[in-house]
């Protein structure tokens, strides 16, 4: 009996070791102490020591521009580029003695130079990916203070990145701020780095690619284990592989019986949950949602899931004229999308400019097709930028790339808008890389060129054509202004920017608009507004294959 007792008691204490530890976050979004920093004085009198004196509070994620940082223009109620500085207390737990604490960041528009008490850690270029820091040797458990000093102006000697997301085309603002979460996490020595899910519907199995790192070349066996399920949160498949010595990376093959597939009307989501372990202890575990869907070229044709697709899309600038920054709110999209999808879209093409996380998990959700593009607003941008300034743009290219790929509901990916292919020396790179870092889409190096010829004019880096057509000689009903000729294309040709139309602001709609953009003005009963932000609808975008944008 004693001998049954002791291994019953030995098999109780295997499994606890096994799932006593999986990683951890503190969120340290909300509201920071904050001051603006005019005279860039800031590091000079050493404004990362507790000493200093913050003199406004302000929220993350957003921008403080939106939340009364700066002083009125005719442009904005509230005008400040940067730089100003963010400090808060952050309190490490006694538990994550031992582990690595990581500084994660979502996104800062610029640039970010961050303290933790008092020691510089690191500084960050490019608002357009995530970032993060180890802050292991700089904290300590108990309460600890972390400074970032943000700076909103472009700094073009070393960041050639530009597109609507800097409010390039309404009003060419420059605009701050910490714009998406921010949080503490511990890992242990060894820990999954990323996890990607590539479907492959001929043999209804979802390849889950797993990077694995680490700080020590010492290690046991380690073993990655991947569990997928249905939306119901039921097992729909399992599988497991050793990570060889040495090595960083695997792939481990799931069947699906019978997958459910993605679709704009059937938009399925899968959840791959990955454990790592070390002999019998569970290390670390990350899980990400994907869909099991296809998207690729035949001809002239586009097919989704083997099937062909016609794009019903409309164009997405980035006008958010209340908050500047897109707001991280779930609900906020699926408010937009509802009404995409009552106008019948099923895509979104956006001009330059790269949506936040909750965005593609609601597009993910309601069966939104997405074209991401790449901050380089047009021509013009890419040719003032030096060669050693455009390698920032493969960085930032593969980075968003790696950062976005699981999301069923992007099936583009694009690097511009309106550049000419021939003219863009990085152009077979860029084609190259999103290739590699994601063969699951299509890619496209710009978005909106003229009519194409007999070879596309791309020199093969297009998945598809998107052509600008004559708007101005045609309104386009009955009148073959898209009859193509004796042309026969080789690839599938999409109608880039086939309707503008415009709205006058309506007076009636000042008090919507209330906290950041100031670009017109109204007036109302013969009493002088305000300047307020025009109507969101006030400047059409781009438009697949028909004739109106919705007034999202």
């Amino acid at each position: 009996m004693r001998t049954l007792s002791l291994l019953f008691l030995f098999v109780v204490l295997l499994l606890a070791c096994a799932h006593t530890w999986a990683r951890e976050t503190i969120s340290l979004s909300g509201t920071w102490e904050f001051r603006m920093d005019p005279k860039e004085i800031g590091e000079a009198e050493k404004w990362y020591k507790d000493a200093a004196d913050f003199d406004m509070q302000m929220k993350v994620p957003a921008a403080w521009n939106a939340q009364g940082a700066g002083t009125e223009t005719e442009r904005l109620f509230h005008d400040f580029p940067g730089p100003a500085w963010y400090r808060r207390t952050a309190a490490v737990p006694e538990s994550w003695k031992g582990k690595i604490i990581w500084l994660k960041f979502g996104g800062v528009h610029r640039y970010a130079d961050v303290w933790v008490n008092g020691e510089s850690v690191g500084s960050h270029i490019g608002y357009l990916t995530p970032f993060k820091f180890d802050i292991s040797r700089y904290c300590h458990t108990g309460a600890n203070s972390i400074v970032v000093r943000v700076d909103g102006r472009q700094r073009r000697d070393v960041d050639p990145l530009i597109g609507c997301f800097d409010v390039i085309d309404a009003v060419n603002i420059t605009w701050g701020g910490m714009y998406r979460d921010v949080e503490l996490e511990a890992t242990g020595q060894n820990w999954i780095e990323d996890v990607f899910v590539v479907p492959h519907l001929d043999s209804n199995v979802a390849e889950v690619r797993v990077e694995v790192a680490s700080i020590s070349s010492a290690r046991e066996a380690l073993l990655v284990e991947a569990e997928v399920y249905d939306q119901r949160g039921r097992r729909a498949g399992r599988g497991e592989s050793a990570l060889a010595a040495g090595s960083s990376s695997l792939s481990i093959p799931v069947s699906i019986p019978k997958p459910r597939l993605w679709s704009p009307k059937t938009p399925y989501l899968y959840t791959a949950k990955v454990r790592l372990t070390e002999g019998p202890r569970e290390i670390d575990r990350l899980s990400t949602r994907f869909g099991m869907r296809e998207i690729k070229v035949s001809g002239g044709r586009i097919l989704l899931n083997g099937k062909p697709v016609f794009l019903r899309g409309y164009g997405d600038d980035c006008i958010f004229p209340n908050t500047i920054a897109p707001p991280a709110d779930k609900q906020e999209y699926y408010r937009r999308f509802k009404i995409a999808r009552a106008y019948g879209f099923n895509y979104v093409r956006h001009h330059s400019w790269w949506p936040l996380q909750e965005y593609f998990d609601v597009a993910d959700e309601l069966g939104i097709m997405l074209q991401p593009e790449f901050p380089i607003a047009y021509q013009g941008f890419y040719d003032a930028a030096s060669p050693e300034r455009r390698k920032l743009y493969l960085e930032q290219w593969t980075g968003i790339i790696k950062a976005s790929r699981n999301h069923p509901s992007i099936v583009t990916w694009c690097m511009g808008n309106e550049l000419n292919p021939q003219e863009l020396d990085l152009a077979p790179e860029f084609y190259r890389i999103a290739k590699e870092t994601d063969p699951t889409r299509l890619v496209i190096l710009t978005d909106g060129i003229g009519m194409p010829g007999p070879e596309d004019r791309s020199g093969g880096l297009l998945d598809f054509v998107t052509a600008q057509f004559n708007d101005g000689g045609s309104i386009g009903f009955n009148d073959r202004k898209y009859d193509l000729g004796d042309l026969e294309p080789r690839k599938p040709i999409v109608a880039h920017e086939m309707a503008n139309f415009a709205t006058l602001p309506d007076p009636a709609q000042a008090d919507l608009f209330k906290g950041a953009s100031a670009r017109f003005g109204c007036t109302r009963t013969g009493t002088p507004q305000r300047k307020r932000a025009s109507a969101p609808c006030s400047r059409s975008g781009w438009t697949t294959r028909t004739s109106c944008r919705p007034c999202a």
